[in-house]
């Protein structure tokens, strides 16, 4: 009989437990997908977008050795900027790579610190317009042509 009560009791608290709602994090549903960026393809999709903010978490709560330091001292948690930046990366309708280079970047410059470094693997395009322009007395001049 207490074997049975047990069962009971078990798969009470199993159908309890399945009904709760979980708010699923960003990062969960990112894992999820298994979409791959094409070579050469200057977007990626929001999913793609944010599972790189969610490797990057990960890597520097598991090998950041300041975030604690930081919060306790400084009262800026890392993990909970992380997870805003995540947040909003999610939603941005912005699928352009440089786009979310500038995002990121603009993310990671939040901790401030010099041990953390951002580059990306990317090559940004330039113009050389061939005028260069000096400061003179508070005006912009054309110094000289190309």
């Amino acid at each position: 009989m207490f074997k049975n009560q047990t069962m009971i009791f078990c798969s009470l608290f199993l159908l309890f437990f399945n009904s709760l709602t979980v708010a699923a994090s960003p990062c969960t549903d990112a894992y999820g997908q298994t979409e791959q960026a094409k070579v050469g393809s200057h977007t990626l999709t929001a999913h793609m977008r944010v599972r790189i903010l969610c490797d990057l978490k990960a890597v520097i709560n598991n090998k950041y050795s300041l975030l604690e330091l930081k919060q306790r001292r400084l009262g800026f948690d890392g993990i909970q900027h992380l997870n805003q930046c995540i947040e909003r990366e999610s939603k941005t309708p912005d699928p352009t790579l440089m786009g979310f280079e500038d995002r990121a970047l603009e993310c990671m410059a939040a901790f401030r610190d010099t041990h953390i470094v951002t580059m990306a693997q990317t090559t940004r395009p330039y113009l050389v317009v061939g005028v260069t322009l000096k400061r003179v007395e508070n005006k912009i001049v054309v110094a000289g042509y190309d």
